[in-house]
């Protein structure tokens, strides 16, 4: 591929044409006529900030020069010479920054994360770093971040060790984890933009260009008998034959340079749906490309289930692949839709949540569950795990001071064992009776207890109603049963351990701290599993 980097001048003519006929929400723009066949990229459409990306094919195509890239975007812009504007006049009009060549392909690095031979150092990889992607569909910036969301808290939670000697131990484990979440998410993606880029390809070969046709004619060039006369020029009659090829290939596109034709550069739904105003030759060759419009087989620009339904779930073989770095998916659901859930591995969904006891650490009444751990984290602590509990409104464990003292003595133990600063964090549904709101809202009023204990309102009662929805309910359990639920979730807020208590802890013990222990050997079970935390502070 070749990058032209171009800018064109505000006050120009051409600023002034592309105003009016283009949609400045639009971004991609691909052009197909007798000249070239490209894709306009608007980065900036205020200031005129465009990329003009072409196929190139070396060493059989040679670079365009600076005056063949000024008349392939004149051409693909304003329509060559159906344009009011002559190419002398949109010459002056846009100034080329860079015209560089690139190489589209992806590839995954074999490790993330690997230490030195004197297992002082680690090396830790995230971002383009680590994978790279084609650009058909975005995802190389996204998947990065995700890289450092996930990678973030681990890092911290390493510099925040209590104890110095558990800090290899806690690489060996915590990055490895990251690898192995973060490698599997960069297959996963690498193959949806190889997926996206064939569709683009659809387009192209529905109008009669099918890059298999460049491959084959470069394998025929390849081939160039030594013994033809002129066979010490053979680059430059290889060369001169492929630009003739793709010359024949782009012919057909000239039917629409006709003045009775749209110009095919102009993108609009009442081009792509009129007939009368094109030949039979012309409607002939589109026909093709609006039957794959028309089913929606065109480029995609939005995956909720890859940008925010992502997770890390360890029921699943998170290292399958081919060994050639493909996450075998059909495709058949990369346009889905996001529907809100709650599974382990998995980000905890948005539910809107009331502030039912005012906390230092909570600025607003009102927020979102999405991402609680870092709502409730300040700056001079470690990483935030937040324990999360559930109870349904008839339950007594709703104002249980016992089960609210296993719960704190739980968090006490993650931290005491494995270092981690864990947060209560108690939800209650909406329809609460104001007798037991206020009992809830009483307790303890001091503000550690209320930094530690948080006590949100399910506003809506959608987080109830998800648990209820959440598979959870089985035979020997009841619905309500199911609504007592405990989380745990981590800093990057995707959930490390989610089940009913009655799967959990059997409250017929009076024995509280052994109530306890059970809940966190549990919980310490999941972490070691989804995070890799599974090192023991040495008191």
């Amino acid at each position: 591929m070749l990058n032209i980097h171009f800018q064109i001048k505000s006050e120009s003519k051409l600023n002034s044409l592309l105003k009016e006929q283009l949609d400045p929400k639009s971004m991609l723009y691909f052009i197909y006529n007798d000249i070239a066949v490209c894709v306009f990229v608007c980065h900036n459409y205020d200031q005129g900030e465009w990329v003009c990306q072409i196929p190139f094919h070396p060493p059989y195509e040679k670079q365009p020069t600076e005056a063949q890239c000024l008349h392939i975007i004149t051409h693909g812009l304003v329509g060559g010479s159906d344009s009011t504007l002559s190419l002398e006049d949109v010459a002056q009009d846009f100034d080329i920054i860079s015209i560089k060549p690139w190489l589209m392909n992806g590839f995954i690095a074999d490790s993330y994360y690997t230490t030195s031979s004197d297992q002082n150092t680690d090396y830790i990889l995230a971002g383009d770093a680590a994978h790279t992607f084609p650009p058909s569909g975005g995802f190389g910036m996204n998947t990065g971040l995700q890289d450092v969301h996930n990678l973030a808290w681990r890092l911290a939670l390493q510099y925040h060790s209590p104890v110095p000697t558990n800090k290899s131990l806690c690489s060996r484990t915590n990055f490895s984890s990251y690898e192995k979440e973060r490698r599997y998410i960069a297959q996963q993606n690498l193959s949806l933009s190889i997926r996206n880029y064939q569709r683009v390809l659809n387009i192209a070969k529905s109008l009669g260009l099918d890059p298999a046709y460049i491959e084959a004619s470069n394998k025929l060039l390849n081939i160039f008998p030594s013994f033809l006369p002129g066979a010490e020029n053979k680059l430059d009659i290889q060369q001169d034959l492929f630009t003739k090829a793709v010359k024949i290939a782009l012919s057909r596109f000239s039917i629409f340079n006709s003045s009775s034709n749209h110009n095919t550069t102009t993108e609009s739904s009442s081009y792509l749906s009129s007939s009368k105003t094109h030949s039979m030759l012309a409607n002939v060759l589109l026909r093709p490309m609006r039957e794959i419009l028309r089913q929606g087989q065109g480029l995609p620009l939005l995956f909720p289930k890859f940008e925010i339904g992502f997770g890390y779930d360890t029921s699943n073989n998170m290292n399958e692949h081919d060994g050639q770095n493909n996450y075998h998916d059909d495709g058949s659901q990369d346009t889905a839709p996001y529907t809100s859930f709650l599974k382990k591995g998995y980000r905890l969904p948005h539910c809107t949540m009331q502030v039912a006891r005012p906390s230092s650490l909570l600025c607003s009444t009102t927020i979102s569950l999405t991402d609680i751990p870092s709502q409730i984290h300040t700056d001079l602590e470690p990483p935030n795990f937040a324990l999360i509990i559930t109870t349904p409104t008839s339950s007594s464990l709703l104002t249980d001071q016992r089960w609210i003292s296993v719960c704190k003595r739980t968090c006490s133990i993650l931290h005491e064992e494995l270092g981690l600063h864990v947060k209560l964090v108690q939800i209650i549904p909406s329809n609460v009776p104001s007798i037991l709101t206020n009992n809830v809202k009483q307790g303890d009023s001091s503000d550690t207890d209320r930094d530690e204990h948080i006590i949100l309102n399910d506003l809506h009662n959608s987080f109830h109603e998800l648990l209820l929805s959440n598979n959870c309910v089985h035979d020997d359990q009841t619905a309500e049963s199911c609504a007592s639920s405990i989380l745990l979730v981590r800093p990057d807020g995707h959930i490390a351990h989610i089940s009913s208590l009655g799967g959990v802890v059997a409250f017929e013990s009076s024995n509280l701290d052994a109530i306890s222990e059970d809940l966190a050997q549990v919980l310490k079970k999941d972490l070691s599993e989804q995070c890799g935390l599974n090192w023991k502070v040495n008191n």
